[in-house]
């Protein structure tokens, strides 16, 4: 009774994901789908027309003043509204749509891995039930030995213990599968879409090919967190050399302005060494994995060799038919491991190139016209 409900429970959700009524039937349709339903991409949006509205007020207040002396403090007042203010505001709007900018392509990051990870589970399902097949193929070849006296009764517990743990896993790549269809929903922010009826093959992407040492410099450049900080920095060292101009060394208004400028030069210091850790130990790990994929490509071929062989020997009556399907098995396993090394590999580059990737003011203008 409990094999039928789970067979049941297969196949509903199964037909559920093939048959769907408007379904998005490519990844680019599901990418458009998540950006239209994104609230990321409406806060980004509502907040770069705020940003933009403020710093148009404190331009206009930074021209509205008027010097009223010609002491210290009066110039230091509009130093802080024609430059410092203006500076911060602009900065904050950049900030922002370079914010946006990184969200949309973050979103079609997150999109093709969720759906990518969502057909994995499918097929790791998949391979469960041939095990389990398997399993009950050898749990009736050790009962037929068991009557024949050539195996004993815990030989047969053994083996009934093996079938109804493979049962059991089944049933939970069973609900992995929906957690991951569910994962790819929250994403997508829509009900209606299924991963397998979304026509995507797993296939493995151009090996990336650097120069590290002589390219990680620009990628720490293009870091949003080194950005900002460079941006405080140049203010705070523009305000400094400013009020060093002003007023003396013993003054307040200059040990302040020389903190601020110290503490803008550690941190930048501090983003840099954490981009440049960070670059390097995500591209080590992307060609980690590479290897990984290779290493599962010369395992798939062995497997193949083997299986091929087993066939002639089958032909040939030299191996039991459970023997060859256990071949068949291992095989197929080792497909899927290397569609495991695939995704790993793909999911790290898109990682990477999300965290290298340049987005500049020419960017951030073509982002903000669609």
């Amino acid at each position: 009774m409990k094999k039928m409900s789970l067979v049941i429970l297969v196949l509903a959700l199964l037909t559920t994901m093939s048959f769907a009524d408007d379904i998005p039937t490519t990844l680019q349709t599901l990418i458009d789908l998540a950006k239209e339903n994104s609230l990321q991409q409406q806060i980004d949006y509502i907040s770069i027309q705020k940003l933009q509205l403020e710093k148009e007020d404190v331009d206009k207040e930074a021209k509205r003043n008027k010097a009223t002396g010609s002491n210290k403090d009066e110039k230091y007042r509009l130093y802080k509204l024609r430059i410092i203010d203006t500076t911060i505001a602009e900065n904050a709007l950049n900030n922002k749509k370079r914010l946006q900018a990184m969200h949309k392509a973050e979103l079609e990051k997150d999109v093709e891995n969720a759906l990518a990870e969502a057909v994995l589970s499918y097929d790791e399902y998949k391979l469960a039930q041939e095990k389990l097949l398997l399993k009950e193929l050898e749990l009736k070849a050790i009962k037929l030995k068991q009557s024949l006296g050539v195996a004993l009764q815990i030989d047969v517990i053994e083996a009934e213990s093996a079938t109804e743990q493979e049962r059991l896993n089944r049933v939970n790549l069973l609900n992995k599968m929906e957690e991951k269809e569910l994962a790819l929903k929250k994403i997508i922010g829509a009900e209606n879409i299924h991963a397998l009826a979304v026509p995507y093959e797993i296939a493995i992407k151009e090996k990336l090919e650097l120069t590290i040492e002589d390219e990680i410099d620009g990628y720490i450049n293009h870091q949003q967190s080194v950005i900002q900080a460079t941006d405080t920095l140049e203010l705070t060292e523009k305000t400094y050399q400013f009020v060093e101009d002003l007023f003396s060394v013993s003054s307040k208004e200059y040990k302040q302005a020389k903190l601020d400028y110290l503490e803008a030069s550690r941190k930048l210091r501090i983003e840099k060494a954490n981009a440049r850790a960070k670059i390097k130990a995500d591209y080590n790990r992307l060609n980690v994995y590479y290897k990984q994929y290779e290493i599962a490509q010369k395992m798939l071929a062995l497997k193949e060799k083997r299986l091929n062989a087993n066939k002639i020997k089958s032909k040939q009556g030299s191996i039991s038919k459970l023997d060859l399907q256990a071949s068949e098995y291992a095989y197929k396993e080792s497909q899927y491991a290397l569609k495991v090394a695939v995704n790993r590999y793909n999911n790290a580059l898109n990682e990477f190139n999300y965290l290298i990737k340049n987005y500049s003011e020419k960017e951030i203008n073509i982002v903000m016209k669609k």
